[in-house]
């Protein structure tokens, strides 16, 4: 049993990422029996700051330019944003340390770093520990002299964040922890030596809004040998339908709306087709499922399919119309490079990444 109470600023509204990663962190405590407490932050806020991350999904999905805009803004401008932000949720957040009273706050939201930290000054006698999201590209409000320890998941990010002016021993270098669903079923599979069928199972995901494109890259899937799609449309009803009656009758074709068993169904097929995730990603990772990446959101996901390929662990395809030439790249020469993709990943993952950041974190 852990003595030591935590608090774990997170969010649910702004993207399915933050939410795994709190997921996997959860598991781990559970398993240490601490007592711990998970906060939306984004409920301490004002109803104007509410209003727009409620809105990410939507904006991400259908306005991404006005999404590269905010965080352009937030990444050049960070003390105006933690200053509006620090005034939308002092009063709340006060009030739930003092009900709480915890001995570690752990945030893993950009928003909610140095805005905190201005809220709690010297009157906090416990730690302050950052768990960065992203990848290669990282927004300036991650990086804050004041936290503890600095979790980074990448060499980029590291590196990063020295030249942001925090300290190597402020610093700690460790790979993003997925769902305990999904590590754990990487944990039973590692000496996975899967045989491949006739046909090739490509999986799409667009994120949990889904995607207006997702019908041109289905097209484009078909038009290579020996392939069958599977799309997840996520909340997007309407594109759900849309695709559904597009491809009722079509054998090659499954269309799926948002699905609770993202685990089970990533590990049954052989290449995933992506938006440039970081969650997702290292999902895609852990499960040894070879990607590729056909588009990355303005801002926190840039450069994330080159640094994908760049490490061995997929391939990048900006243009739709390339889809089938990239698949086949995949199934060469006896399928050699998807092969080496899921070796190559098999040897980048850390499954135990949560373990380490919560040891870690209790430890230090």
């Amino acid at each position: 049993m852990i003595n030591k109470k935590i608090m774990i600023l997170t969010s649910y509204y702004t993207g399915r990422g933050h939410a795994s990663i709190t997921q996997a962190i959860e598991s781990e405590l559970k398993k240490l029996g601490a007592d711990y407490l998970v906060v939306e932050a984004v409920d301490l806020c004002g109803k104007i700051v509410q209003k727009r991350c409620k809105k990410y999904g939507i904006i991400t999905s259908k306005k991404p330019w006005l999404w590269k805009i905010a965080y352009n803004f937030s990444n050049k401008h960070k003390y105006i944003v933690n200053k509006i932000i620090k005034r939308s949720c002092k009063k709340k957040f006060l009030i739930k340390l003092k009900e709480n009273k915890p001995d570690i706050i752990l945030t893993v939201h950009p928003m909610f770093v140095g805005s905190i930290l201005d809220i709690l000054k010297k009157d906090f006698e416990g730690k302050f520990f950052t768990l960065i999201a992203d990848l290669v590209s990282i927004n300036s409000m991650w990086f804050d002299k004041r936290s503890h320890l600095t979790f980074c998941p990448t060499c980029e990010c590291y590196q990063l964040a020295k030249n942001g002016g925090l300290k190597e021993s402020n610093l700690e270098p460790c790979k993003l922890p997925t769902r305990q669903s999904i590590t754990e079923m990487a944990k039973t599979d590692l000496d996975k030596n899967k045989t491949y069928p006739q046909f090739n199972k490509c999986l799409i995901m667009s994120g949990g809004e889904g995607s207006g494109n997702m019908d041109c890259i289905i097209e484009n899937v078909l038009l290579a040998k020996n392939t069958t799609v599977t799309a997840i449309c996520g909340k997007n009803n309407i594109l759900c339908t849309k695709l559904q009656q597009k491809y009722f009758g079509n054998e090659r074709v499954t269309i799926c709306g948002f699905i609770q068993n993202m685990h089970e169904v990533l590990s049954q097929h052989d290449i995933a087709i992506v938006r440039g995730s970081p969650n997702v990603l290292m999902e895609c990772i852990n499960l040894t499922v070879p990607i590729i990446v056909t588009s990355v959101l303005p801002g926190q996901e840039k450069d994330n399919d080159t640094w994908i390929e760049k490490n061995g662990l997929g391939l990048k395809c900006p243009n739709p119309s390339n889809i089938p030439q990239t698949i086949e790249k995949y199934l060469l020469d006896n399928k050699t490079l998807l092969y080496q993709t899921k070796q190559n990943q098999r040897d980048y993952r850390e499954l135990d990444a949560a373990k380490k950041i919560v040891d870690t974190i209790f430890n230090l």
